[in-house]
């Protein structure tokens, strides 16, 4: 039996002090992944963006996607 590609919704972090200040990274806690594939699913990040027809796609290739929090 296949395995559901879940989509995980990532965040942005922006790097302010070190080697790599004014970088931005796509980032998603470790536990999200995690739940997913205690579940039985593959856990697949899906980077942010603004771009529709990219949205569609990455729609188009998961059986489910969970939508993440902020910080807060």
């Amino acid at each position: 039996m296949k395995k559901p590609i879940i989509g995980i919704s990532s965040n942005i972090l922006g790097l302010e002090k070190g080697l790599f200040a004014g970088y931005k990274r796509t980032y998603v806690d470790v536990s999200y992944i995690n739940a997913v594939i205690n579940a039985g699913g593959v856990p697949h990040i899906l980077p942010m963006n603004e771009h529709e027809d990219i949205i569609e796609e990455f729609v188009k290739s998961v059986d489910g996607i969970i939508l993440t929090g902020g910080n807060d």
